[in-house]
């Protein structure tokens, strides 16, 4: 008796025709299952209690513009030499940390790039740029 040739051509499509029902049933929708919603709040937000600027820390004192462009200017030749931008953006941050806290104060990255832009901004271009950054907010 000699084997019938439709055999393995009909395994074939059977094999094919069950990969085919199971790729179709999976899909990327997951189970249909509703979700539950999540309440809102009812608690209303905090409100402020002072006039402070929203980017002072409370305990903290502002920092003069002066003093802080003098301080930029005066680095700028170290943050140039340290050995590229991240090292110089590196150096930068641990820096005007180091200065503000000397200050009595927190550093903020809208403060630093308010002053700067209105009192020094060619100093704040030239730091910017060694440090490979476009604002100090990044800091």
């Amino acid at each position: 008796m000699s084997p019938d040739p439709s055999g393995p051509r009909l395994s074939r499509l059977v094999v094919a025709g069950l990969l085919a029902v199971a790729v179709a049933a999976c899909d990327e929708a997951g189970p249909d299952v509703t979700p539950v919603p999540v309440p809102q709040s009812t608690a209303p937000g905090p409100t402020p209690t002072s006039a402070r600027p929203p980017s002072l820390v409370p305990g903290s004192r502002p920092v003069a513009a002066a003093d802080l462009c003098g301080f930029l200017r005066g680095k700028l030749p170290e943050w140039r030499a340290v050995g590229g931008e991240g090292a110089a953006q590196a150096q930068l941050a641990i820096d005007l940390f180091t200065f503000y806290q000397k200050q009595g104060a927190v550093p903020a990255g809208r403060d630093i790039d308010e002053q700067t832009r209105a009192q020094c901004p060619e100093v704040r271009r030239q730091v910017l740029a060694a440090a490979g950054i476009d604002s100090f907010l990044i800091l």
